[in-house]
């Protein structure tokens, strides 16, 4: 069988008189063409299939169990390190602030020293234990003839002595064994 398509347009039959405006009367007039019937409406003969009630889980209840011996030593363990770190943590406080106090100390100490040295320096006058040893005469004037200047201002110069005698010298095995001599010498 073929199926045939037929479109349905609506018919106008008035004419608009000169206004663009569309003549929407007609659809008044046909209305029970255009009723959409309503999907939501609710049909007795329909029968919608009811969910399944789903089978509910059992729980197995469990006897209450001993705490196991590994479980409590292994909390014990725990709260021990907590305590050392603790006690450690104490001790680090109170070591950084003896530090902060040894600091302090050694800052007046070392001011305390610079006013020391300070006070040192100026209880020994050179010129005036000068004057007091000349006048006891235990210390006199050096003569002319006991100053001797000594001119640096001359570059170094080295000699190297080599004794010519020995004819050894170029024997590696007498190197070896004067520098074996010179260890054991070094180390007596």
């Amino acid at each position: 069988m073929a199926s045939v398509v037929i479109t349905r347009e609506p018919k106008i039959t008035h004419i608009t008189a000169g206004s663009l405006a569309y003549d929407l009367s007609y659809i008044r007039e046909n209305e029970a063409e255009f009723i959409v019937p309503d999907e939501r409406v609710y049909n007795p003969e329909i029968r919608r299939p009811r969910p399944k009630p789903q089978a509910r889980t059992r729980y197995q209840v469990r006897a209450r169990q001993k705490i196991a011996p590994v479980t409590l030593i292994g909390f014990l363990l725990v709260g021990v390190c907590l305590v050392v770190v603790l006690l450690s943590h104490i001790q680090l406080m109170e070591l950084s602030d003896q530090v902060v106090s040894l600091r302090n100390e050694l800052t007046s100490l070392e001011t305390e020293e610079e006013n020391l040295i300070a006070r040192y320096e100026s209880a020994y006058d050179m010129s005036a234990v000068e004057s007091i040893v000349t006048q006891d005469g235990r210390m006199i004037q050096p003569r002319t003839d006991q100053i001797y200047y000594v001119d640096l201002g001359l570059p170094d110069n080295a000699i190297v002595y080599t004794n010519a005698n020995s004819g050894d010298d170029s024997d590696p095995l007498h190197d070896i064994a004067e520098g074996f001599t010179g260890a054991l010498e070094y180390l007596k």
